[in-house]
């Protein structure tokens, strides 16, 4: 769900944003912020690997609207760009 954020989570789970986060940084170590977006993120993974979707629908589809943020954040979590890991992941 592209647009699923730490709002809808706490809503979904019936619980206050702030009880989320206190949880998850409990259980996880992150906040309920790096929580979302690492999901988001491996999901993106998957996508790479797995669909012949372009970089920039696999963007819009796990919820990112700027294309250099999430290229950045991607870059910050697995060393190289979407595109790199793509070809990483998918030898010819």
């Amino acid at each position: 769900e592209p647009k699923f954020d730490v709002v809808r989570l706490a809503e979904q789970l019936n619980i206050t944003r702030a009880t989320l986060s206190r949880k998850i940084k409990a259980i996880t170590g992150q906040t309920a912020l790096e929580f979302i977006r690492n999901i988001k993120m491996k999901h993106a993974c998957r996508m790479l690997k797995n669909t012949s979707m372009s970089v920039s629908e696999i963007i819009i589809a796990v919820g990112y609207n700027d294309h250099k943020h999430f290229t950045a954040t991607f870059k910050d979590l697995f060393g190289v760009t979407p595109s790199e890991y793509r070809k990483k992941n998918n030898p010819p």
